[in-house]
């Protein structure tokens, strides 16, 4: 009897030890650098208005600073606005762990006879698409992306854009019968997100996930909703509910998402991802530490296993990884 009591009084130490230790090791390490830019567009001049992304925007900066990221949110950017937000992006991005860029509003691909591969168009609220050089009167995708890749540990995007615009598609008609080879295309177009250049001495030395994730409201060529419930659209409603759940991955996340929009948009919509190999293990906010085991359950035999109630990651399979 004694034996047992001094063997159970020696494992209510050990934990309590760990425990402490535990705490310490969180209160003495840096925390992370977090950085996010929060951008969205609805009230545009002369393509079709929006409803939604303002609120979108809104409520997503909000999420983010409950998870201590530094947050820059804009709403009704002009094409010198985001240039000027993606320059103050790559800037604040030096030295980060972790870099987030999520956008709500239109958004298009081209394909060009010279360009290496279709690029993806951030539209500002004063883009006009009969300006015979609309184009360059947009935010590429790729600047954002390379500021990820060469400033952050890891990195992710959430795209919220593609919707559909009578305006575009009868601008993409028009472009592809002329003479500069030019076609927009609706939705966007899958990016490849390994990097191509060599990871900085910091890179290699950091610990935990990296590389870059992004997450598109749908999949690729084909238009998000904004939908006719609730304040926000499918895609960010069902982000902002699932994004600071504890213990779940990104790729968890966005498996969360995509169900759940493809059923409120009865299969029509379906978000899609691509991430690096490590990336999608990231974890915004992390796992609550394991219950302590009472003495009693811990001396007695045969005790079942703690159980994962946790659900299994769904997004295996949506989108891929590269």
């Amino acid at each position: 009897m004694l034996r047992t009591f001094r063997y159970s009084l020696l494992l209510i130490l050990i934990s309590g030890f760990l425990l402490i230790s535990g705490f310490l090791a969180d209160a003495l390490a840096a925390p992370d650098k977090r950085v996010a830019l929060v951008i969205g567009n609805a009230t545009y001049a002369h393509i079709t208005a929006l409803n939604k992304p303002s609120y979108d925007a809104r409520k997503m900066a909000e999420v983010l600073r409950s998870m201590q990221f530094d947050v820059m949110l804009v709403t009704d950017a002009t094409k010198s606005q985001l240039e000027d937000l993606a320059q103050k992006f790559r800037a604040g991005l030096k030295g980060a762990d972790v870099g987030f860029f999520f956008y709500s509003g239109h958004g298009f691909q081209t394909n060009r006879a010279d360009q290496q591969h279709p690029v993806n168009h951030i539209v500002p609220v004063d883009f006009k698409v009969d300006d015979g050089n609309s184009l360059p009167a947009t935010l590429a995708l790729d600047v954002i992306i390379d500021a990820l890749k060469r400033e952050a540990r890891v990195g992710f995007i959430f795209m919220d854009a593609c919707r559909s615009d009578p305006q575009l598609t009868a601008a993409s008609e028009r472009l592809a019968s002329g003479t500069r080879a030019v076609t927009i295309a609706r939705g966007f177009s899958p990016i490849n997100v390994a990097s191509d250049r060599q990871p900085t001495a910091r890179q290699k030395s950091a610990k935990g996930p990296a590389g870059l994730l992004i997450a598109y409201a749908t999949d690729p060529g084909n238009v998000a909703f904004e939908g006719d419930k609730g304040q926000f659209s499918p895609f960010t409603g069902s982000l902002v509910k699932h994004l600071a759940t504890p213990g779940l991955s990104a790729a968890e996340i966005m498996g969360r998402v995509s169900a759940e929009v493809s059923t409120e948009t009865l299969g029509q919509q379906t978000p899609w991802n691509v991430s690096s190999l490590t990336a999608g293990t990231y974890r915004f906010v992390a796992a609550p530490p394991a219950p302590i085991a009472s003495p009693s359950s811990a001396t007695k035999s045969g005790a079942a296993p703690a159980r994962n109630n946790l659900p299994p990651n769904v997004g295996v399979g949506v989108g891929g990884g590269l």
